[in-house]
């Protein structure tokens, strides 16, 4: 699911959820019967309810609120550019100048190579934007998180 889908679903699971556990919460504290009509439907509506407003701000954190994957497919595409910018000629060739200018790039923004990803083992270049994690440690933890997510 990528952002734009995530951004559709947010209000409507946010709406959900929260009417799950107001009308949970209301049966079971405060014994109010509008719509649930046992406990163990009051306690299901809670934990359900609470349930999908848990993954909606998982699914904010990882697509929107903390957009570390995003930039940093940026920077990549824009050290691609570069790359291809220096080195015109070489796109034909076997010489992989123009990777080894990404390379240098991407590792001078602050990103390590890390070709762990199962995308980035699938196609392991410079240009993959899976194949490198931020060297700031809570860059890094937030990406990993993206990354699994992903």
């Amino acid at each position: 699911m990528d952002h734009r889908m995530t951004m559709l679903l947010v209000p409507w699971g946010l709406l959900i959820g929260c009417a799950l556990v107001a009308g949970g919460g209301l049966y079971l504290f405060f014994d109010a019967r509008y719509v649930l009509q046992s406990k163990l439907q009051a306690i299901a509506a809670l934990v359900v309810g609470l349930l999908i407003i848990f993954v909606t701000e998982v699914s904010i954190v990882a697509y929107n609120g903390a957009a570390f994957f995003l930039a940093q497919k940026e920077y990549v595409s824009k050290c691609y550019a570069e790359g291809e910018a220096a080195f015109p000629a070489e796109r034909a060739t076997k010489d992989n100048a123009a990777g080894a200018q990404v390379f240098e790039c991407v590792r001078k923004l602050g990103y390590e190579w890390t070709p762990d990803h199962w995308k980035c083992r699938t196609l392991v270049i410079p240009m993959n934007a899976y194949c490198w994690l931020p060297t700031n440690p809570f860059s890094r933890a937030v990406t990993r998180v993206q990354l699994l997510l992903e």
